[in-house]
C-alpha cells in the first residue's frame, strides 16, 4: 500500500518503546501483529522516559529516537528532510538568550534505517546525510556557537519491504552538551519539523523529548568511608582523614575532566592523595593540589566515564591541616575542564564534612583552691569590677553551689579554702585580684573562725597585688550562714537587700527535659515570672549543672531533702515570691512530694530529669540553649544564642572540687556569654548520655532540630588530666566529630 506524501506526519519515540500515533499522525511500532487500515496503522503508544543530564556538562550520552518514514514507493522521496531542533525547558528557539541556559548537540548522530518487522525481507533501506548546526535565525553570540539543530535529509528513497510498510528511521549515538545554567527540566524539541521534498511545505515534527536537565548532584553521591575525624584547632597538621567516594546513581553521571575538591575554614589540603575508579568502565588518574593556586583545593582527572553501570571514585590517602577556625570542614565539589579551573557545575550542592575543627581549653590548677582562682582569672582577667568575691569551703559542696547566684548577682567568682585556715594560694588571689569585699558563705563548721579572723587583717590592694590601697585598708568581711547547709542556702538567695529572682517564662518547656517521668507541672507561666533553682541537698551533681543558671540567668539556688521540701527553701519561697521552680533530678533526687507541696503552694514546677546525674545534665543543657518558642507554645528553653559561640564547659561527674567554682567561669569567660556545664561519668568515662549529647553538637542540626545555633565545637574543661583524662578528651572530641 502506497501512502500520500501530503500525508505525511511524523512522531519521535524510544527505539525499545515503538512509535505512537498522535491524532493524524502515522505511527509504526516493533510487533509483527501490526495491521495496515485504510492508510493508518494503530498500534499501542509507547511511553518515553528522559535521559537525566547535566548543565555544565559537554557531550553527554541521551537515549536513541527512531520515527516511522511516511511511507510512499520506496519510502521517503530523496531530498525530504527532517530537522530536531532542542531548547533549554520552555524556551524556543525565537526567545533563548543563552547566557549559559544553552542545549545544544555534543556530536553528529548515527542515522540507519530498519524494517518495522524484524521478519520482513526485501526492499532497499533508504541511505541520510546528517549535518547539526545552529537554527536559523537563533544565532546568539552569548551562546558560544552551540549547535542546536539536527538535519537528516534523505539521500536515496530506496524501496519498500516485502509488506509494503514503511521503513524505521534510527538515530543513535545522541549526546547533548548543556550549558551551566539550563533550565532543569525535559529538552524542549517543540520547534522540530519535517520537510517534504516535493510539495516543499513544513509541518510540525512531534518529538518527545530523550533527555531532562536534572541538577548533576542529584545522580553523584558524595560521602566519606568513615566518620570525620576531629583535629585541633591550629595545632593539628598533616592528619590524615578518611577517604572521600563519589558514587553515581547513574551511569555517566561524574562527566569527562576534572573533579575538584574545595575545602572551607582555612583549612588546606597536604600530602599526595590517590584516586581509584571502579564500576561502569570508569578511569580515573592523578591527584593535584592547588588547582586554583591555593592548597585549599584538590582535583582528580576522569579520563573515562562509566558506561555499563554507575561507577564510584575514592580519593585516599588525603592529610589535611586543619586550619584555625572551630567548626566543621566541608568540601564544595565541582566539576572542572582543566587542573587549574575547579568551581564548575556543582557535584554536591550540600557540602561534605570532612573533618571537625574542634577547640579546647583546659581551667586548672594543683588543688581545687588553685582550680578556683583559675576559674576566677579566666572569668576576670581585670578582677571583679566590684573588687568582692565570695569565699566557700573546698571541703563539701552545698555552700559554693548555692553561692552561684549570688556570685552572678555580684558579678564576680568564688574562691575556696580549707576550713581550718586560709590557703596561701587563695590568700595570694585576694590580694592580686584586689578583692576589697569578701562573703564568707558557710558557718564556722564550713570556713573557720580563724579564717575569718585572717581576712578581716588582711589588707587591701590594688589589682596586681604589688601596691596597697590608700588610705590602708583591711578587707571587708560579710558572714553569710545558717546550722545547716539548708539554712545558708536560703539565706544566700536572701542576702542581697535589692536581690531576688530574675523574671522568667518558658512555657513551652514544660513536659520536654524530663527522661525519668517524676512529678512536674503540666504547664507553666506565659508571662515572666520569679524563678527558682531547687536541688538536692545530698548530692552536687545536679547542684553542679545548674550552677551556671544560678549565676547567668540570677536564679537563687535553694536545697532541699529528698522526700520533703525543706522548710527553709519554703521560706525563701515565699519571701521572694517565687511563683517557678526548675527542679533538678529525678524522683531518687527529688520526689514526687515535694513537687506536690509546690504545686499545692500555687508553684509551677518544671522537672529536669535524666537516668543519671549526665543525662540529667545534659538535659538542662538542651533547656538552657534552646531558644524556640513554637506558636502557642511559648519559649521551650532559656534561649543563651549562640550557644556561647559554641562553647560547652566539662567537668568531671563523680567529685565535685574542679566545678565548685566554675559557674562564673562557665557563664562570663572569655566574654562567650553563658554556656552549659556537663559532666562525665568519671574521669576515664564519657557515658551514654553525654556522647549522644555531643554527637548531636556536632551534627549539622545541632543539639536541638531546628535551632541553627545549638552546635557544639570547643570544650572548656574544668580541672587538670587526673579529672578529665586525655583519654576521656580526646572521646569527647571525637563524639562531637562524628556528628
Amino acid at each position: 500500500m502506497n501512502l500520500s506524501p501530503k500525508r505525511y506526519r511524523l512522531a519521535a519515540v524510544s527505539i525499545l518503546a515503538g512509535i505512537v500515533s498522535l491524532g493524524g499522525v502515522v505511527a509504526l511500532t516493533a510487533p509483527a501483529s501490526a495491521t495496515i487500515t485504510g492508510s493508518v496503522v494503530n498500534l499501542t503508544p509507547p511511553v518515553v522516559v528522559p535521559t537525566p543530564v547535566h548543565g555544565g556538562v559537554a557531550s553527554q550520552p541521551a537515549a536513541g529516537l527512531t520515527i516511522a518514514m511516511p511511507g510512499g514507493v520506496g519510502g521517503d522521496v530523496a531530498g525530504d528532510q527532517y530537522t530536531f531542533v532542542v531548547n533549554p525547558n520552555g524556551v524556543t528557539g525565537a526567545t533563548l538568550t543563552c547566557a549559559g541556559n544553552n542545549i545544544g548537540f555534543g556530536g553528529t548522530p548515527t542515522v540507519t534505517a530498519t524494517a518495522n518487522n524484524p521478519s520482513e525481507s526485501g526492499g532497499t533501506p533508504p541511505t541520510f546525510t546528517t549535518t547539526i548546526t545552529r537554527e536559523s535565525g537563533n544565532v546568539v553570540p552569548a551562546c558560544g556557537g552551540v549547535s542546536n539543530q539536527l538535519s537528516i535529509v534523505v539521500a536515496t528513497a530506496g524501496t519498500l519491504p516485502s509488506d509494503g510498510t514503511a521503513w524505521l528511521v534510527n538515530i543513535s549515538g545522541i549526546t547533548y552538551t548543556v550549558g551551566q545554567s539550563a533550565t532543569p527540566g525535559n529538552i524542549d524539541t517543540a520547534d522540530s519539523t519535517f520537510q517534504n521534498f516535493t510539495s516543499a511545505t513544513a509541518s510540525p515534527l512531534v518529538v518527545p523529548s530523550d533527555a531532562s536537565v536534572t541538577p548533576l548532584s542529584s545522580d553523584v553521591t558524595v560521602g566519606s568511608n568513615a566518620p570525620p575525624v576531629a583535629l585541633l584547632s591550629g595545632s593539628d597538621t598533616n592528619q590524615p582523614i578518611s577517604p572521600i567516594t563519589l558514587t553515581e546513581t547513574a551511569a555517566g553521571a561524574v562527566p569527562l575532566g576534572w573533579v575538584c575538591f574545595a575545602l572551607g575554614s582555612g583549612a588546606t589540603f597536604t600530602g599526595t592523595p590517590t584516586v581509584t575508579a571502579t564500576g561502569g568502565g570508569a578511569t580515573a588518574t592523578g591527584t593535584v593540589i592547588g588547582t586554583g593556586g591555593t592548597a585549599n583545593e584538590l582535583a582528580f582527572h576522569v579520563t573515562a566515564i562509566s558506561v555499563a553501570s554507575p561507577a564510584t571514585y575514592s580519593v585516599s590517602a588525603i592529610t589535611v591541616n586543619g586550619g584555625s577556625t572551630p567548626g566543621p570542614v566541608g568540601f564544595a565539589v565541582t566539576t572542572g575542564n582543566a587542573a587549574g579551573s575547579c568551581g564548575g557545575t556543582a557535584l554536591d550542592t550540600a557540602g561534605l564534612r570532612a573533618f571537625t575543627v574542634l577547640s579546647t581549653t583546659r581551667t586548672a590548677g594543683a588543688d581545687a583552691d588553685a582550680t578556683a582562682i583559675a576559674e576566677l582569672e579566666s572569668a576576670y582577667p581585670s578582677g571583679p569590677a566590684n573588687h568582692t568575691v565570695v569565699l566557700a569551703t573546698d571541703a563539701n559542696f552545698p555552700d559554693a553551689l548555692a553561692a552561684s547566684y549570688l556570685a552572678g548577682q555580684l558579678s564576680t567568682g568564688i574562691l575556696l579554702t580549707p576550713t581550718a585556715a586560709l590557703s596561701t594560694e587563695t590568700a595570694n588571689a585576694i590580694r592580686i585580684q584586689g578583692i576589697t569585699t569578701v562573703d564568707v558563705v558557710g558557718g564556722v563548721q564550713a570556713v573557720s573562725q580563724n579564717v575569718i579572723d585572717t581576712l578581716k587583717a588582711t589588707p587591701q590592694y590594688q589589682f596586681g597585688g604589688t601596691t596597697q590601697v590608700t588610705p590602708a585598708k583591711t578587707l571587708q568581711v560579710n558572714v553569710i550562714a545558717g546550722q545547716t547547709e539548708y539554712d545558708t542556702a536560703s539565706d544566700i538567695a536572701q542576702f542581697l537587700p535589692n536581690g531576688g529572682s530574675d523574671l522568667s517564662a518558658f512555657p513551652g518547656a514544660y513536659g520536654k527535659y524530663d527522661n525519668v517521668g517524676g512529678a512536674s507541672s503540666a504547664s507553666g507561666p506565659s508571662t515572666p515570672t520569679a524563678t527558682a533553682i531547687l536541688a538536692t541537698g545530698t548530692g552536687f551533681q545536679d547542684a553542679t549543672a545548674a550552677s551556671v543558671v544560678g549565676y547567668a540567668n540570677h536564679f537563687p539556688v535553694l536545697l532541699t531533702t529528698p522526700n520533703a521540701l525543706s522548710a527553709q527553701a519554703q521560706s525563701a519561697f515565699t519571701n521572694l515570691g517565687i511563683h517557678q521552680v526548675i527542679l533538678m533530678g529525678g524522683p531518687l533526687a527529688i520526689s514526687d512530694a515535694v513537687v506536690n507541696t509546690l504545686t499545692g503552694e500555687g508553684i509551677s514546677v518544671l522537672r529536669i530529669a535524666g537516668t543519671d546525674y549526665t543525662d540529667t545534665a545534659q538535659q538542662l543543657a538542651q533547656f538552657e540553649m534552646n531558644s524556640l518558642a513554637p506558636v502557642g507554645t511559648g519559649a521551650e528553653g532559656l534561649g543563651w544564642d549562640p550557644t556561647s559561640k559554641n562553647q560547652m564547659t566539662l567537668a568531671r561527674g563523680d567529685f565535685f572540687t574542679d566545678a565548685l567554682a566554675g559557674s562564673a567561669y562557665a557563664a562570663t569567660a572569655a566574654g562567650t556569654g553563658p554556656q552549659p556545664i556537663l559532666l562525665t561519668f568519671d574521669p576515664n568515662t564519657v557515658g551514654s548520655f553525654l556522647g549522644g549529647f555531643l554527637n548531636a553538637a556536632g551534627s549539622s542540626a545541632g543539639v536541638i532540630p531546628g535551632d541553627t545555633h545549638s552546635q557544639i565545637f570547643t570544650v572548656n574543661v574544668l580541672g587538670g588530666v587526673q579529672a578529665i583524662t586525655l583519654a576521656t578528651l580526646g572521646n569527647v572530641l571525637a563524639a562531637i566529630a562524628a556528628g
